[in-house]
């Protein structure tokens, strides 16, 4: 950046120009370090039998992979907690409204 460019700026487009700086910083050390288990994984797996290879994420789980598995999961969590409001909330209409047979056995409300 140029010290008029710099001078120019507001703070709040300073910081953002700083962080997208740090996560293109930090996306190049996990391609690297994800190269290098690739390799090493290549280097172990050249010399065994098909059933004995083992995988890239069983020799080594990075920071950045749990966090996502755990995102993933409390995702999944949330999800399955919407839908069974959702069913209770649809059995609840459907007591109210006198539960025909033939509302609960299509689900049709």
């Amino acid at each position: 950046m140029k010290v008029d460019e710099f001078w120019d700026i507001t703070p709040r487009m300073l910081q953002l120009k700083m962080q997208g700086k740090r996560e293109a910083d930090y996306n190049k050390i996990k391609v690297s370090w994800e190269q290098v288990r690739f390799q090493t994984v290549c280097l172990i797996n050249k010399d065994r039998k098909m059933n004995q290879q083992i995988k890239p994420s069983k020799l080594i789980e990075f920071e950045w992979e749990k966090q996502a598995a755990k995102e993933t999961k409390i995702d999944e969590i949330s999800r399955v907690k919407y839908m069974v409001e959702k069913e209770r909330k649809r059995m609840e209409k459907i007591k109210k409204e006198g539960g025909a047979k033939s509302e609960i056995l299509t689900g049709v409300i």
